[in-house]
């Protein structure tokens, strides 16, 4: 008597197309998690440049006489809210 096999192994078919179909998903949590992490350096390094422009400017004002600041139209007791005012206006790229 000679039984032929009709059906491939059952567990291999199960683990194979469990993998095709969780791949794709993991693919892409992975990819959104490097995003993720792209994006919260960028935001940290921009946040570090701005705190670093901002620091610079207010020594520049800080080192004019009152005389000039007063020309400018700052008092000195202002400089550092005009900084932040201006700096908001600006637009950084990311």
């Amino acid at each position: 008597m000679h039984l032929r096999h009709q059906h491939r192994d059952p567990t291999c078919a199960f683990r194979k197309s469990h993998i095709k179909q969780l791949g794709q998903p993991i693919s892409e949590s992975v990819f959104r998690l490097i995003r993720a992490a792209d994006t919260a350096i960028h935001r940290g390094l921009h946040k570090i440049a701005r705190e670093r422009l901002r620091r610079a400017r207010i020594k520049e004002l800080q080192g004019l006489t009152d005389h000039q600041l007063l020309d400018i139209g700052v008092e000195r007791s202002e400089i550092a809210a005009t900084v932040e005012k201006v700096l908001e206006r600006k637009v950084y790229p990311r």
